[in-house]
C-alpha cells in the first residue's frame, strides 16, 4: 500500500504481537522501512487502507485547520464508516483531549534515572512524554534527538523529558531477540538498553499500555508536550526530522510562559 518515496502509506512487518511478529501500519514516509514491504504474515485488507487514509487525513486537518475542523471530520467518519477503525479511534481520542488536562501517568512498575515521578512533581512544570519501545525502529532513531533535547534543558528545573514504555512478553532491540521473557526480566533488559544508549532522562516502564491508551496513542514513537498549566499543548507521531526542531521551539516558548 503505497511506497516510501511517494510519501503515502505503506505497511511492513516487524511489530511484536501476542503471537509473534505481526504487520505494522506505517503512515509516515520519513524513515526507511524493512527491505520487504508488507506481505507477512498476512496481506493488507481494505480496512487497513481505509484506516491509514483516515489517520493521515485527520492528522493533516488537525495540523492545518485546528481542533474544531478535526472534531467535525471525526464525527463525519464515525457517521459514515462502518468497519472497525481501532487506530483511528485512538487518534480521535488524542484529538479529543487536546488542550485538556494531561492524563496522570499510572501503573508504572519501575522508574529509571529518577526515584519516581508523581502528579505533584510535575505540577507547574513543562514536560515532554516520549511513548516508545525498544523494538520500534523509529523510536530508536528518535533517541539521539531526545538526548539532545535532554542535554539542552536538563538544568532547567521547570522541565522534564520523560520516556514511557511497557513490557510486551518478548524483548527486541534491533540486536537482541528474546522471546517469552517475564515482566521482571524484560524490565531488566530495558534498563540495560537505556544505560547502554546513554538515555539519562527519566524512563517509566508501565505494567500495561494504559498510559498510551489514556493519551490516545495510535502509533509510536508519539510525543506529547504539556505546559505549566498541565494541559496538552502539542502532539507529534513518528520519526519526522522537522518535528524535533518544533518541539525545541515550543518547549522554550512554554518555559517562558507565566502561570
Amino acid at each position: 500500500i503505497g511506497h516510501l518515496d511517494e510519501g503515502i502509506p505503506f505497511m511492513t512487518d516487524g511489530c511484536p504481537g501476542p503471537d509473534g511478529e505481526v504487520g505494522c501500519t506505517r503512515p509516515y514516509g520519513s524513515y526507511k522501512p524493512s527491505e520487504q514491504y508488507r506481505d507477512f504474515p498476512f496481506r493488507p485488507v481494505s480496512n487497513d487502507v481505509v484506516q491509514i487514509r483516515k489517520e493521515l487525513a485527520l492528522e493533516e486537518i488537525m495540523n492545518s485547520e485546528g481542533k474544531d475542523a478535526a472534531d467535525s471530520f471525526i464525527k463525519n467518519v464515525k457517521a459514515n464508516i462502518t468497519v472497525p477503525l481501532t487506530r483511528f479511534e485512538g487518534q480521535a481520542k488524542a484529538i479529543a483531549i487536546f488542550g485538556s488536562d494531561a492524563p496522570e501517568l499510572i501503573n508504572v512498575e519501575k522508574w529509571l534515572n529518577i526515584k519516581k515521578l508523581t502528579p505533584k512533581s510535575l505540577k507547574g512544570k513543562v514536560y515532554l512524554i516520549d511513548f516508545w519501545a525498544t523494538w520500534c525502529n523509529p523510536c530508536r532513531m528518535s533517541t539521539p534527538k531526545m538526548k539532545e533535547l535532554y542535554t539542552k534543558y536538563k538544568n532547567n528545573k521547570d522541565f522534564y523529558l520523560i520516556g514511557m514504555t511497557t513490557t510486551y512478553g518478548n524483548y527486541r532491540d534491533g540486536e537482541q531477540n528474546i522471546p517469552n521473557v517475564t515482566p521482571e526480566k524484560e524490565r531488566e533488559l530495558i534498563a540495560a538498553y537505556v544505560s547502554h544508549k546513554g538515555m539519562e532522562y527519566p524512563i517509566g516502564i508501565a505494567k500495561s499500555n494504559i498510559n498510551s491508551q489514556n493519551f490516545g496513542v495510535s502509533g509510536i514513537p508519539a510525543f506529547y508536550l504539556m505546559g505549566k498549566d498541565g494541559k496538552i499543548k502539542k502532539r507529534w507521531v513518528g520519526f519526522v526530522e522537522k518535528n524535533f526542531a518544533e518541539m525545541d521551539e515550543l518547549i522554550a516558548a512554554e518555559l517562558g510562559k507565566q502561570i
